[in-house]
């Protein structure tokens, strides 16, 4: 859930405490596929996979339970943990300069998202699945004049799974995929306008790696 400053904003209107808040940073490569016209040539495109957040888990509730907001402790008592986290930072920047006629450069945000956990409890090994609503920009501009230049900008659903190796001092590496669909926008045509989607971008795929840190802040509260 990416709600991390409302949260704050929640626990600071409360008596003064010292709180210790799990933040959990992360940052990776990743490869991502535009399905339609733009898969004919770049078949695969550069970016950076971010990820930040507060994780909420059991144990944070039981020691800070009339901190949590009840809608944090709902998802918290259901799915074992919530992640709160920034809305206004992007998951992923794209940075694919033009190497075999397509470039591609902007970022998407995914400002509320739920996950699912199909394996937990484990000391080392975590794996589930996620959906998220998502809004991506990117500036795509091609040497193919199927392509262009395009200002590709859409709301959309992103879906996804992941899995996560624990191994020291709060470092843990995540391999995951998300496929993000979106209303058709036709290549070179205005992102005001809905596209037929064998002319259009309706779909990016990404995989990525990430480098994850877990390391506690302390708030007085």
């Amino acid at each position: 859930m990416s709600m991390f400053v409302a949260f704050m904003v929640f626990l600071s209107g409360v008596n003064a405490a010292q709180v210790e808040v799990p933040i959990d940073v992360g940052v990776g490569p990743a490869m991502a596929s535009f399905t339609g016209p733009m898969s004919e040539g770049d078949a695969l495109h550069y970016a950076i996979s971010i990820s930040g957040a507060a994780v909420l888990d059991r144990e944070f509730l039981r020691r800070h339970r009339n901190r949590v907001p009840q809608q944090y402790r709902s998802i918290v008592n259901s799915m074992g943990e919530a992640r709160i986290g920034h809305a206004a930072i992007p998951d992923t920047i794209y940075i694919s300069p033009n190497s075999q006629g397509t470039s591609v450069y902007g970022a998407n945000w995914s400002p509320i998202g739920i996950s699912m956990p199909l394996v937990s409890g484990n000391d080392w090994f975590s794996a589930g699945l996620n959906t998220e609503l998502v809004v991506t920009y990117a500036y795509i501009s091609s040497d193919d004049e199927n392509i262009g230049t395009n200002h590709f900008f859409r709301p959309g659903l992103g879906v996804g799974g992941g899995i996560s190796l624990k191994m020291f001092a709060g470092l843990s590496i995540t391999a995951d995929w998300r496929s993000r669909f979106y209303p058709p926008q036709e290549l070179g045509g205005s992102f005001l306008q809905l596209g037929h989607v064998s002319e259009s971008v309706w779909h990016i795929g990404q995989a990525s790696f990430e480098l994850h840190y877990l390391f506690p802040i302390m708030i007085s509260l």
